[in-house]
């Protein structure tokens, strides 16, 4: 069976493209960062913890530029997803 685009796993960012993602992404904007356990995946791979990282410190402090999300793909796997936020004094979506 030849895999289609929606069957092929998504390209992850490394941890230079979420920071070129964090500055140049628009508010309402997502980026899923990771697929799989992140919690175990972070522990085996530095990659994956330094991008896990990355996405944790922008959604953190008095002016976040992101949310951090999760979608359940089945038993212990995920999808962990950015959505980038509109700046503080600026209405979402402009």
């Amino acid at each position: 069976m030849t895999p289609t685009l929606s069957s092929l796993p998504p390209l992850l960012p490394s941890p230079g493209e979420l920071r070129f993602w964090l500055d140049m992404s628009r508010p309402g904007e997502s980026l899923v960062y990771h697929v799989g356990s992140l919690l175990l995946d972070r522990l085996l791979n530095r990659e994956t913890k330094a991008v896990a990282d990355l996405a944790w410190e922008a959604a953190q402090g008095e002016r976040p530029r992101v949310e951090l999300k999760q979608r359940r793909l089945g038993t212990g796997s995920y999808e962990y997803i950015t959505q980038k936020l509109a700046p503080r004094g600026f209405p979402r979506g402009s």
